[in-house]
């Protein structure tokens, strides 16, 4: 069994890479499309163009869905992934952080040069 953590910089197809991997592994794939309703099934409602950069809103402050919160979430669904049978690949997101003390992981970043992350 393998588990992958990939994080990347934007623009250089980290994710895509991620998806193949966990293709020419034959596993699971973990990214937006696969956490987004697992955390929805959790109880919380996650707007992705609201999660970074700004200050928890009324409703946050009121219900408690705050950026703990979703941390604490993310990392239960990693967990209970990465504890599944089968391989494993998970794109962003925060794995090689929620992940960093398990010795069945491998976490790689992928870089890439500025001038064609700014062309992408």
């Amino acid at each position: 069994m393998a588990i992958v953590t990939v994080s990347r910089q934007y623009g250089t197809g980290g994710i895509l890479m991620a998806r193949q991997l966990a293709e020419r592994l034959g596993g699971r794939f973990i990214f937006r499309d696969e956490l987004i309703p697992r955390l929805r099934g959790r109880g919380l409602e996650i707007v992705l163009e609201r999660i970074e950069g700004r200050p928890p809103s009324l409703f946050e402050r009121l219900f408690r869905v705050n950026r703990e919160t979703l941390r604490e979430n993310l990392r239960a669904v990693m967990e209970e992934e990465a504890d599944k049978p089968g391989n494993l690949v998970i794109g962003g997101w925060g794995g090689q952080i929620f992940l960093k003390d398990r010795k069945d992981a491998l976490h790689v970043r992928v870089i890439g040069p500025k001038e064609s992350r700014i062309r992408y």
